[in-house]
C-alpha cells in the first residue's frame, strides 16, 4: 500500500495497522494508546520469518526500536522529533500491512 501523506500514515498505525516497508527495512506499529510509534529495522530475510508467525511481530522484538511520541503524550517534550515527524520523513514507497 502507498500513502499520500504522513498524515494519512500515522492514521493508519494509529488504527491499528502494523507497517513494514521491505525496501527501507522498517516495521512499525502502534505503541501506546496515545499514539506514540515505535519503530524497529528488520531485515527482509528476518520479515520472511515473521510472517510465518502466528503473532504480531513486536512479541518477537526485543528492545532496540525506536519511539516517537505524539504531542498528546504527558512526557512529549515541544521540541521531540514526534510520530508525524517521522510519518513525514517515512510515507513514501510501498508499505506493506503485517497485522496479526
Amino acid at each position: 500500500m502507498t500513502f499520500s501523506s504522513g498524515k494519512e500514515m500515522l492514521e493508519t498505525i494509529k488504527d491499528g495497522m502494523d507497517l513494514y516497508n521491505p525496501d527501507k527495512e522498517l516495521y512499525v506499529f502502534c505503541y501506546n494508546i496515545v499514539g506514540s510509534i515505535v519503530v524497529y529495522r528488520v531485515t527482509n530475510e528476518y520479515a520472511e520469518k515473521l510472517k510465518k508467525e502466528d503473532e504480531y511481530w513486536g512479541a518477537y522484538l526485543g528492545i532496540g526500536g525506536s519511539i516517537y511520541d505524539d504531542p498528546d503524550y504527558d512526557y512529549y517534550e515541544d521540541d521531540d522529533y514526534n510520530n508525524l515527524d517521522w510519518c513525514n520523513d517515512n510515507y513514501d514507497g510501498e508499505w506493506e500491512d503485517v497485522t496479526q
